[in-house]
């Protein structure tokens, strides 16, 4: 999140890391990632804010699909869930959550291990 002597900057997307896994020989990193912006105090740009945050949501899933071409080890799994939500938080928000799931390979390598 931007803030400027705690003015928040709309709109926003704001990503946490959620609990994730090896399986294998592969890091499956899971993250939600929320995409919201103000509604006017009527709501009557809420359908509005809610396609405008879905469509961003979808563009974000499409680069990283794209970044598998750069990042050759990294694979974006293609089931992402997705949440609307509408006047949630302190600031009457509207938006989606997302969840996404990233594997990335993983070397069971005992020889950079820090231990004597």
């Amino acid at each position: 999140m931007t803030e400027t002597e705690n003015e928040r900057v709309y709109p926003l997307m704001w990503v946490q890391i959620d609990p994730s896994s090896v399986d294998g020989n592969q890091i499956l990193e899971n993250y939600t990632v929320v995409f919201c912006d103000l509604v006017h105090p009527d709501e009557s740009d809420e359908n509005e804010v809610l396609s405008d945050q879905k469509q961003i949501a979808l563009d974000f899933i499409s680069y990283l699909k794209a970044s598998e071409d750069v990042v050759k080890t990294m694979n974006v799994v293609k089931s992402s869930s997705l949440t609307p939500f509408t006047e949630k938080w302190e600031d009457v928000l509207s938006g989606w959550i997302i969840t996404i799931q990233i594997r990335q390979p993983f070397i069971y390598d005992l020889c950079s291990v820090p231990i004597i």
